[in-house]
């Protein structure tokens, strides 16, 4: 299991060597031993610009439905789908996030090279129909057509033969069908936000404002981490 990631990280790290090289665009800016001025400057900035403000909540919102989820999907997948592996469940968070990488690819086509917000509100329209669709949906078994559950069981000696069972036999395609649409939606949110964040924030400075915005994107996973306490009645024991 560890060379799996020691595997992507080597593969993470060859591909990065392609990255072009851009130049500096503060060459001379020191490096500061009290980030607090900086910090409470930035803020200043934000809370009296309401495209940087509000783009940056945004964010931080979409940080804590995703936190939320990850800390979630497991539990509803071994409670309400039965699965029986911690890996099986984990396979929901998976497709979730092969749906936001999906949806992010989607949104930069369809942006044409501009930051296009109408994404925006249709992505938080079809995260909430993917969210409700994933609390509402039953399990409804499908028959599997006999030539397919034959050319998968030669083909990897039953591995993908038993995930087709999975979807299809016991009726799990439905709750994995809602996860991918909520991660195809989170996509399309997510990406303009992060262009419009980065064309409004001031020149010279916006790795300062782009840091900013995942420093309180990550309080949103804080906040989730607190939400998840007080539900499992620890915060207030």
């Amino acid at each position: 299991g560890a060379l799996w990631f020691v595997g992507f990280a080597v593969v993470g790290t060859v591909v990065s060597m392609g990255v072009p090289l851009v130049a500096a665009a503060r060459p001379g800016l020191r490096l500061v031993r009290n980030p607090l001025p900086d910090l409470a400057e930035t803020m200043k900035v934000v809370l009296a610009d309401r495209t940087l403000l509000f783009t940056i909540l945004g964010n931080m919102h979409f940080y804590l439905l995703v936190a939320c989820l990850q800390i979630n999907l497991p539990d509803y997948a071994l409670q309400e789908l039965q699965l029986t592996s911690r890996a099986g469940a984990g396979s929901l968070a998976a497709t979730a996030t092969l749906g936001i990488g999906l949806g992010s690819v989607l949104a930069g086509r369809w942006s044409g090279g501009r930051v296009e917000l109408g994404l925006v509100p249709l992505g938080a329209l079809t995260m909430s129909v993917g969210l409700a669709g994933l609390a509402l949906v039953e399990v409804v078994p499908l028959p599997v057509p006999g030539g397919w559950a034959r050319w998968m069981a030669a083909a990897d000696g039953g591995m993908m033969q038993a995930a087709l069972d999975q979807l299809l036999v016991h009726g799990l395609w439905a709750p994995f069908a809602a996860c991918l649409v909520m991660g195809i939606a989170g996509g399309l949110y997510i990406v303009p936000l992060w262009a419009l964040l980065q064309q409004s924030a001031p020149a010279g400075q916006k790795g300062r404002f782009l840091a900013f915005g995942n420093m309180v994107g990550f309080l949103g996973i804080a906040l989730s981490a607190v939400w998840a306490l007080n539900r499992a009645g620890i915060c207030g024991a």
